[in-house]
């Protein structure tokens, strides 16, 4: 009540029209007191049960990072011109990709072999070469839907706030620690045991996928995995491979044989029954008994306690897991079947390049590029070289046939375009035409007869 009468005498000014509604309604509890935005412990489910305890998924997970992996990284200074290349380098269309590498040598500069960026990227840290590093990326960023990059800065020195060295964090037991309402993070805490150890936001990259559950605790502030989604399916993979291996190691008895009489009389006694057994082992069961007739002097009947795993229907269900599995991740289920066409593998192959890794690459490039040019300048440029793919080489015959006699390419420009180094020799950089093309108004003021066709 006082509150209100204070409110009615003294009306509060408007909120300035530069203010983040957004953090108003969503952070107004985060009070830069420290408290730690939990996780709800799925991060760990995750690994447990999918990384590491389901084949197929560790395997779709692993196909993504080695693939991506190779990709190498460079590092330029843009020269102020057009920025026209990474639109080009992602683009969907293979002559739009052939382009980029025109642009790149026009907008961007090449870098000293001593560039401290350059050596940070080649070398993230002393027990990691670059494919190591950008392997952990992409096994986290599948994992967990989000990557933790922990950058070494000094605080003093000359080479204060510039990252010295890069590790990537384990995501399950990295937490948000709550800042206010004009910075939500403040920091991050790593958690390992009964350690722990809060990293500053500037020190920290953190990388995520989109997350819907958005909730007064910060949820919506952490990545989703892509195995969230599809756990039941995970688990239900989990189960049938795990019949599958009882199918196999507890075939025991797979049926039973009796009288086919209704006389008890005429039924075997249990020395019998044992004689039976044996007669069986060694005339019917084993491989050396395939095919094989024998006769009996009594009726008898069969009656089947066991099915196989195709009567089970446990792998018409392995594969339906691995069409949905794959496509949590956005893969063709091709990549893993043993029997697919060579026409098949090479287009899911290709597919894998340009819709899982060049997005995610993107992505990466553009969230490390934003997190080191803070401290070694806005002028720098993170390129990943999409075009050191097999998959993504230009066709060559498509480019000159396409651009071969465009007075608007010169040759150098195509040399780049297949691949090849620029040429020094003369004339390389001038834009040629063909000698037969006359312009359109010394064609119409020449002397030329023009046959009249008209009836």
């Amino acid at each position: 009540m006082i509150k209100a009468l204070r409110n009615y005498i003294n009306p509060q000014i408007s909120s300035p029209p530069d203010k983040n509604l957004l953090n108003e309604i969503v952070y107004p509890y985060f009070n830069n007191n420290g408290v730690i935005v939990w996780y709800d412990g799925t991060q760990q489910t995750f690994i447990d049960q999918g990384y590491k305890g389901n084949a197929l998924v560790y395997s779709i997970i692993r196909k993504i990072a080695d693939k991506g992996k190779v990709c190498p990284v460079y590092v330029y200074k843009e020269s102020g011109k057009e920025k026209k290349y990474k639109g080009a380098k992602y683009s969907a269309k293979e002559l739009n990709r052939a382009q980029s590498l025109v642009f790149r040598t026009k907008e961007l500069t090449d870098v000293p072999v001593s560039d401290p960026l350059k050596t940070l990227l080649e070398s993230p840290n002393p027990r990691q070469t670059w494919s190591e590093f950008l392997s952990d990326m992409f096994t986290w960023y599948d994992t967990s839907g989000e990557i933790f990059i922990y950058g070494m800065t000094p605080e003093n020195g000359l080479n204060k706030g510039k990252v010295q060295e890069m590790y990537v964090m384990p995501s399950n037991y990295v937490e948000l620690v709550q800042g206010g309402t004009f910075e939500p993070v403040r920091g991050y805490k790593l958690a390992i045991g009964n350690q722990s150890i809060e990293i500053p936001n500037s020190m920290v990259c953190h990388i995520k996928t989109t997350n819907l559950t958005w909730d007064l605790q910060g949820s919506q502030l952490r990545g989703q995995s892509p195995i969230l989604a599809g756990l039941k399916t995970v688990q239900g993979n989990s189960e049938s491979v795990t019949a599958q291996t009882n199918a196999y190691q507890n075939q025991g008895a797979k049926g039973i044989i009796s009288p086919n009489v209704q006389n008890p009389e005429m039924w075997p006694t249990p020395a019998q029954r044992e004689a039976i057994d044996n007669r069986v082992d060694e005339r019917i069961n084993g491989s050396a008994n395939i095919n094989r007739v024998v006769a009996s002097s009594l009726p008898l009947r069969y009656d089947a306690i066991g099915l196989s795993p195709v009567a089970l229907g446990i792998i018409e269900s392995q594969n339906m897991s691995l069409q949905t599995l794959c496509g949590l991740w956005g893969l063709n289920p091709v990549l893993f079947q043993p029997n697919a066409t060579n026409a098949n593998l090479e287009g899911a192959q290709k597919a894998l390049v340009t819709d899982v890794i060049m997005p995610r690459l993107q992505l990466f490039e553009e969230k490390l590029t934003e997190w080191l040019t803070v401290g070694y300048g806005p002028e720098y440029v993170i390129d990943f070289d999409t075009s050191s793919y097999a998959e993504l080489q230009p066709d060559i015959e498509l480019i000159f046939k396409t651009f071969g006699n465009s007075p608007a390419i010169n040759l150098n420009e195509l040399r780049t375009m297949v691949g090849f180094d620029e040429s020094e020799y003369e004339g390389m950089n001038d834009h040629w035409i063909s000698s037969s093309l006359v312009p359109l108004k010394d064609a119409l003021n020449s002397q030329a007869d023009f046959v009249d066709f008209q009836e």
